[in-house]
């Protein structure tokens, strides 16, 4: 760095950024919540999404490969795990997949109690 110092250049050293607490939220008292997340790879896009009632429990998971492009709101994938495993399953299977809540995978029951439990993830 003092060499490049010498010779005249700007050095860019980023910031640092703080770490943040994120967790998973359930929906109001009798609704119901939709969470979608999207993986893309190598030019291809998987979607994942998991429909869940006031309590956390899922109520369907469904996953797409080689969807239309769109428009989406983002959130850390931290605060919807259950999502983003499905995307991720659906791109690397390069299929579409629709589960009711005790069809899904073990891997992803196992998110869905992680997220009702209101465990979090630390970002950083």
């Amino acid at each position: 760095m003092n060499v490049a110092l010498l010779l005249g250049a700007r050095v860019y050293r980023p910031r640092p950024k703080p770490s943040s607490v994120v967790f998973w939220s359930r929906p109001a008292l009798g609704k119901y919540k939709l969470n979608i997340d999207g993986s893309f790879r190598n030019g291809e896009v998987g979607i994942g999404g998991a429909i869940r009632d006031d309590n956390g429990q899922l109520v369907y998971a469904l996953g797409f490969h080689k969807v239309p492009r769109s428009d989406l709101k983002h959130i850390w994938r931290e605060q919807n795990m259950v999502a983003d495993a499905i995307a991720k399953l659906a791109l690397k299977d390069r299929t579409t997949y629709l589960w009711r809540h005790d069809d899904a995978p073990d891997r992803i029951q196992a998110l869905v109690r992680t997220e009702i439990a209101g465990i979090p993830y630390i970002r950083g």
